[in-house]
């Protein structure tokens, strides 16, 4: 038997994970994408193939359905046959049962009455694409060999197989039916007819259409979980509204006034229609009540659907006050926005190409494993959710009173597990990161959007390693920031965040630093903390004039040095404002989370 090199790529992507309205959907897809990988794997290590990527330390626990192994949709491994079409057919065949037959199947169980049967059928087998590439491994041709079937496989994913579309039989009969909310190639599989009511009871909006994958991604669950494990957030305004929530459970008028809010939710409004995420925080006055219901403009319009509080405004007022009161004893209203992260590795094509050989290859495996996996720990200990960690990728959504502090902890973890396979940091790939801050309301679509341009900015800067934030209000022009990961980075955004908490610095002082940065340039020059060029100069003349809490009390001279000390280390007066800028949001969440008493 000869021996090949075999590379094996599921898909499509943008399908599985781009195409989401909500956060499960978002959630599911990449959940189910990594299922399906996780099974080619299976079936060929079941097929005495030597695997690279993954590489499981335990291939029997690790790729076994279900596993919390997350496996990226692009797979390499050692065979040795003299037919390598058919072993190839072979996984594939096992990919498309294990899809047909176990992950579909459970997201339809008791809703077959409300789907078009023959329809979902035909979408669902229609659905995947899986290429695959091979070449002839000889001795000391791994890296030839690795390099080759990257390109066989990129040349056979661009060619496609561009099969025609799959109709129902008599489908000229029935004549137009509406497109996919989600995809707008395919047609909706829910039965004509289907009513708001009914739709509200499987988690769709009134006017909302799915396709078959589009039902699987809002209605499918983790293999071997009866509970249907789902993300805790189930919308962007949960996620908003998460530090709110957590700083009014630690306020006992607060607690009072939730638990009261939660009881008329569940003496007045039907089941079926409350908004419930996962448990959060169990036992606590909301538990698994949606926060979205803090936000007075979402409650109204909430309110005004709910059929059984048409007559019945007593209710309504009495949900409101208690809203309102909330509010009160708070003293503000949740914050309006939540934050994405997208990170990637830098130059791993490079550092692929680096490996000299299968073990190394091998080795880089389980580190990526290991960052995947320890991933979902970092994005949970900061109180976020992650959606997708497979090899150097991660997406996740993080309460922004907490998104600093992830995005640097996700960057550490990646190097620690680095630092194992690349001694020499100068030989170490490197992690960047696009945060987008963007309102509770923005559609999940452009909220990816924003993310996906922080992530190119990242990837942008020279060297990488880096980490882009984008700040993009409802009104005016987005503000970014773009800086190389440090030893400061961090904790400098995190200073400027403590003055903003601590009222050390008026709002108006950013805006006065792009008007300084117009009249006299952008460079800032210094010599430790004392200026050195006229912008620097300026800056600390107006500096010197502020006064903190509030405009009733001088900045001590000790805390104008601290100042001095963070702005010395930056070169641009724009960069400074912008960091200003963003980070006042970042202290706002931090105080509505409780973190100033």
């Amino acid at each position: 038997m000869k021996t090949y090199l075999m590379a094996i790529h599921i898909g499509p992507v943008q399908d599985f994970i781009a195409a989401a309205r909500k956060l499960r959907d978002l959630w599911f897809g990449s959940y189910l994408l990594s299922e399906l990988s996780k099974q080619a794997a299976f079936s060929l290590q079941e097929n005495k193939a030597d695997l690279i990527f993954p590489n499981p330390t335990d291939a029997a626990k690790d790729l076994s359905a279900g596993s919390d192994m997350k496996v990226a949709n692009k797979l390499l491994a050692q065979v040795a046959t003299d037919d390598p079409r058919s072993l190839f057919e072979k996984v594939k065949g096992s990919i498309l049962f294990f899809w047909e037959k176990k992950l579909v199947p459970e997201t339809i169980k008791g809703s077959r009455d409300k789907i078009d049967g023959t329809l979902f059928k035909i979408q669902v087998k229609d659905f995947l694409e899986i290429y695959g590439a091979w070449v002839p491994l000889e001795d000391g041709s791994y890296i030839p060999a690795r390099e080759r079937v990257d390109l066989l496989l990129a040349a056979r994913k661009s060619l496609r197989d561009f099969s025609p579309a799959q109709h129902l039989p008599d489908w000229k009969d029935k004549g137009g039916l509406p497109k996919s909310s989600l995809d707008g190639g395919r047609e909706s599989v829910l039965l004509p007819g289907s009513n708001g009511k009914t739709k509200k009871k499987q988690g769709i909006k009134e006017h909302e259409e799915l396709d078959a994958v589009g039902w699987i991604k809002r209605h499918g669950k983790k293999l071997g979980d009866e509970e249907g494990g789902r993300p805790a957030f189930d919308s962007l305004s949960d996620l908003a509204a998460d530090p709110f929530l957590r700083g009014a459970l630690k306020n006992p008028k607060a607690w009072t006034e939730l638990e009261k809010l939660a009881g008329l939710f569940r003496r007045h409004i039907p089941k079926e229609d409350i908004p419930k995420i996962a448990p959060r925080y169990p036992g606590s006055a909301l538990d698994s009540l949606g926060s979205n219901i803090l936000f007075p403009s979402r409650i109204r319009i909430f309110l005004e659907e709910i059929e059984t509080l048409e007559d019945n405004q007593e209710v309504k007022q009495e949900i409101l006050k208690c809203i309102r009161s909330v509010h009160n004893i708070m003293e503000t209203e949740p914050l309006q926005y939540a934050a994405v992260l997208i990170g990637d590795g830098d130059n791993m094509g490079d550092t692929i190409s680096s490996l000299k050989d299968k073990k190394r290859h091998k080795d880089f495996s389980r580190a990526l494993d290991e960052f995947a996996r320890t991933a979902d720990g970092v994005v949970e200990d900061h109180m976020g959710n992650l959606i997708y960690s497979g090899g150097d990728d991660v997406l996740a959504f993080v309460p922004l009173d907490q998104a600093l502090e992830c995005a640097q902890a996700l960057q550490q973890s990646f190097d620690k597990g680095m630092e194992k396979i690349f001694p020499a940091e100068t030989e170490r790939p490197t992690f960047s990161i696009g945060m987008a801050i963007v309102h509770h309301i923005r559609p999940m679509g452009l909220s990816l959007e924003t993310a996906r341009k922080a992530e190119k900015l990242a990837k942008a800067n020279p060297g990488k390693n880096s980490l882009a934030i984008v700040l993009e209000k409802r009104s005016g022009a987005p503000i970014q920031i773009n800086q190389h990961w440090g030893p400061g980075l961090v904790d400098r955004l995190l200073y400027w965040a403590n003055c903003h908490k601590e009222d050390l610095l008026p709002d108006k002082f950013a805006y006065q630093l792009k008007v300084l940065e117009r009249e006299l340039g952008d460079e800032l020059e210094w010599k430790g903390i004392e200026p050195e060029n006229p912008q620097a100069y300026e800056f600390l003349r107006i500096l010197s004039r502020k006064q903190s809490k509030g405009g009733s009390k001088p900045l001590e001279d000790k805390e104008r040095d601290k100042v001095l000390e963070a702005a010395s280390t930056l070169k641009s007066l724009e960069d400074m404002a912008n960091e200003l800028i963003i980070t006042r949001i970042f202290a706002q969440a931090k105080i509505q989370a409780g973190y100033k008493e």
